[in-house]
């Protein structure tokens, strides 16, 4: 007579459960750390300071730090991405726009959007780090010239923005 409790077949089924539960459990929790105010895309329209399609040319640290902060007393990095413009519907017309952003994404606290060079976006910037995260006690050293841009704007991949039909709302 067969164990049943010990036939492989059996065990890789009770072993097969277990994970299932962790994986159902663990799913509930948000893994979203970044906090993001609602806004619709009418709201993204009217409130960015600049709004533009372009290619990323390069992307690098931002080292703009407050006299006596270092590197390593920062909590939240930040990247200074800088964009080819394409096309621009708000701000003042240039060729080339560099905006503020984190690291590492909506996986983080620091609600960056995640660019890559190369790659061509429809940018919603603002002049206000609308997530917080790189307020007055971030480190960094800003002025009311910097823009920034997060996971939590209408902030895209243009391709995807086109499919979306938002290029034909602005």
């Amino acid at each position: 007579m067969i164990n049943r409790a010990k036939h492989p077949l059996h065990l890789l089924i009770a072993k097969m459960k277990s994970v299932l539960f962790l994986l159902i459990f663990f799913s509930t929790f948000s893994t979203k750390a970044c906090d993001c105010p609602p806004a619709t895309l009418k709201d993204d329209i009217k409130n960015a300071t600049v709004l533009f399609s372009g290619k990323v040319i390069t992307i690098s640290p931002y080292k703009t730090l407050k006299p006596g902060v270092r590197d390593s007393d920062v909590i939240y990095h930040a990247v200074a991405v800088k964009f080819r413009v394409d096309q621009q519907w708000k701000g003042k017309p240039t060729k080339e726009i560099t905006i503020i952003t984190g690291v590492t994404g909506m996986q983080g606290d620091d609600c960056a959007y995640i660019f890559k060079k190369g790659v061509r976006y429809l940018v919603f910037a603002f002049t206000k780090d609308r997530s917080g995260v790189f307020g007055d006690s971030s480190g960094y050293l800003f002025s009311d010239k910097n823009l920034f841009t997060d996971c939590c704007s209408h902030t895209d991949l243009l391709i995807k923005a086109k499919h979306s039909g938002i290029i034909n709302q602005l």
